[in-house]
């Protein structure tokens, strides 16, 4: 992460601990985070870790070489507890979490084709895997970090989506495992809301970028922002 990427998120992260938001319903609590060194997750802690309210943070992700590079300044906090783990896997023994989010996922192009088959289990096994968690400990909220991508596309009879929208995929192609998987792992949450009570929170993202975008990342607005960042571009 380059200097000024650092001091940029800083700078967002302060702003977004400093909003009246009701924190104090964190305070004094565990709260797991899956996928804890990419841009969501890396971001999340950072603002948490910024609060007062001594909120305990265990972050999952799959190595530490990742983790030492977006939350290295972190990893020796008594507050902070970093654990390698393939999210396809079982949860460790890390006890009752109150809070639980999902975000750990390949979430641009290029990683769909390289890695389509984790792609989708990290969407579907990863998330029963943090469902089964949550179940067995009594966590009072999960929430799963979704994708716009699971409106599918538009076959023109309609101007917009809205929240109960599902456009056409082809299932197909090789890029379909993501959305496809995305729409697998809201149908599980649901499934877990109706027949266990978890209190399931399910966001649907869309265009995020900032600070913590890797530089490996394909999607169509990273690619906008690295051709502007290198000079390629004239106005």
């Amino acid at each position: 992460m380059a200097e000024i990427n650092r001091n940029l998120l800083e700078e967002d992260a302060a702003y977004v601990a400093a909003l009246p938001l009701p924190w104090e319903r964190l305070a004094n609590k565990r709260i797991l985070i899956s996928g804890a060194s990419g841009m969501i997750g890396s971001f999340l802690i950072r603002v948490l870790l910024k609060r007062k309210e001594n909120i305990q943070i265990v972050a999952l992700g799959r190595t530490t070489e990742k983790a030492k590079i977006s939350l290295g300044e972190f990893l020796n906090w008594n507050d902070f507890t970093f654990i390698s783990h393939d999210i396809n896997l079982p949860l460790p023994k890390i006890g009752k979490m109150d809070f639980m989010i999902h975000a750990a996922s390949n979430t641009h192009p290029k990683a769909y084709a390289s890695e389509p088959v984790g792609t989708i289990t990290a969407n579907v096994l990863g998330t029963l895997n943090m469902l089964e968690h949550a179940v067995r400990n009594g966590v009072e909220r999960f929430l799963f970090a979704s994708s716009v991508e699971i409106y599918g596309e538009s076959t023109g009879c309609q101007d917009y989506f809205d929240e109960a929208s599902c456009g056409y995929i082809d299932c197909n192609t090789m890029r379909a495992g993501y959305p496809e998987s995305k729409r697998t792992g809201e149908a599980l949450c649901q499934a877990y809301r109706s027949q266990y009570g978890i209190d399931v929170v399910i966001a649907r993202l869309a265009r995020t970028y900032g600070p913590t975008m890797l530089w490996e990342d394909t999607k169509a607005i990273s690619q906008f922002i690295k051709t502007a960042a290198a000079g390629r571009i004239s106005f």
